[in-house]
């Protein structure tokens, strides 16, 4: 997958501008929505639903726990499945196949009549690469769904995002989204970020949150939330699947300046102050843009 370009152009400097435009804007958003170029969002944390993700083959994700209250029941279905199911029925025939093999050549004796309690890890492995594409399937039927990951480290000197490919079939009377949860040291949240919602049939898409360009001075943890939840008394049914979760972090940067509103009058000198965390780059560099009222450089 294309790493996303979340990131900014970075460095840490204060420097003496004057405006040759009628009128120059320049505002602290410019900063976090600026698009780099030369320095990539790093991701940190991610969840594919593969057989890494499912140790012990229960066809849950391993260190995810449900939800489960009045509004969101034990009987609804959640599950890792393959995304292509006829890719998934040949990995299955397969699979034995290809172990009786791998123990022949392990022992140099052939074993046609074993089987194996599990797959071994390198065809384990080999599967996921070619043929399994698996991913978190929830099966609705009335009520809402949540899924709450493993909590995560988070430091404040980054800005984060999360990234998930999400699609629905049926969904008529619920929506589907994912969130990242920001935490404190007790695990309260700080601060939600979440991407748009789904509902109705949606082949695959990649869904993204807005970017915490400026998290709390208390952060400390992060945690994904998958969630279906009902906006319909009348339509119980409708599946939604989740895959490619991705957490991204990136440096923070700032632009500040004493400009009244942040306008220049044409041939005025003002002073931008620019403050960054988190850079992991040598010799990175921010580029300063003067441009006037519609735009123009």
């Amino acid at each position: 997958m294309k790493t996303p370009d979340f990131t900014n152009m970075i460095y840490t400097a204060g420097r003496h501008l004057t405006s040759q435009a009628v009128i120059v804007c320049i505002t602290a958003v410019l900063a976090s929505l600026a698009q780099a170029k030369d320095i990539q969002a790093e991701r940190v944390y991610n969840w594919d639903f593969q057989r890494d993700n499912d140790a012990n083959f229960d066809q849950k994700p391993d260190d995810w726990k449900r939800r489960l209250d009045r509004e969101h029941p034990a009987y609804i279905d959640m599950r890792i499945t393959s995304r292509v199911p006829e890719k998934s029925q040949i990995a299955l025939e397969a699979q034995g196949t290809l172990a009786i093999w791998m123990r022949t050549w392990e022992t140099r004796r052939w074993q046609g009549n074993y089987v194996a309690e599990s797959p071994p890890p390198e065809l384990a492995k080999l599967l996921d690469r070619t043929l399994l594409d698996n991913c978190l399937e929830i099966s609705m039927d009335g009520g809402a769904a949540e899924l709450v990951g493993p909590t995560f480290p988070m430091q404040n000197r980054y800005s984060y995002a999360l990234q998930a490919e999400v699609s629905c079939q049926e969904l008529d009377g619920h929506t589907a989204w994912v969130e990242l949860q920001l935490l404190d040291d007790s695990e309260q949240v700080l601060q939600v970020l979440r991407t748009n919602a789904i509902e109705g049939t949606v082949d695959w898409q990649t869904l993204a949150t807005q970017i915490a360009s400026s998290p709390s001075s208390n952060l400390r943890y992060g945690r994904v939330h998958i969630k279906v939840e009902p906006h319909s008394s009348t339509v119980l049914k409708g599946i939604a699947r989740f895959d490619s979760l991705r957490v991204y972090r990136m440096p923070r940067l700032s632009l500040t300046t004493q400009l009244p509103f942040y306008v220049a009058q044409p041939g005025e000198e003002f002073q931008v102050d620019c403050m960054a965390m988190g850079i992991r780059e040598h010799n990175s560099h921010v580029r300063f843009e003067l441009r006037n009222h519609v735009g123009e450089l």
